[in-house]
């Protein structure tokens, strides 16, 4: 097992229109480039930084690290004060792998998730198939570290 990292720019200057206002990756081993990680995937770190803290303006981070790793033991290497989601996969939707999301840290963080769920519906988190670029098939569960940069 291994971790993961890629690194998002947020309104990708080489990004489709249609994903404007979403952060996009380039990832030259898999020759991607402003590879979207769409809408919702994006309102998901969104939220995740705000709940945690992490950034207290109006100004969306423009770059970001995703650290991500299917391996909870791995995942212990996060530190406390670190943002980190939990994904529990839900479904195949079309291409797309979709995943329940649940802040997990900070702890100060992950209460505020808890009880802004209670008033908000947070949406399911699509993954793309390149996915498949880092697992065999989709994990059940992806431990994943948000920094913005």
């Amino acid at each position: 097992m291994t971790i993961h990292t890629i690194t998002a720019i947020y309104n990708h200057p080489k990004a489709a229109k249609a994903y404007a206002n979403c952060y996009c990756y380039d990832e030259p081993q898999f020759d991607l480039v402003a590879e979207p990680l769409v809408h919702d995937a994006t309102e998901a770190i969104i939220s995740s930084l705000c709940l945690s803290g992490k950034f207290k303006s109006d100004t969306i981070p423009t770059k970001i690290k995703l650290h991500f790793t299917d391996d909870a033991d791995e995942a212990d290497e996060f530190l406390e004060d670190d943002v980190v989601v939990e994904l529990e996969y839900l479904e195949q939707e079309n291409d797309f792998s979709m995943y329940d999301f649940t802040v997990i840290s900070p702890e100060y963080a992950a209460v505020n998730a808890a009880l802004a769920g209670h008033y908000v519906l947070f949406p399911a988190v699509p993954l793309c198939p390149h996915l498949m670029d880092y697992f065999e098939e989709p994990p059940r569960s992806l431990f994943v570290r948000i920094e913005p940069l």
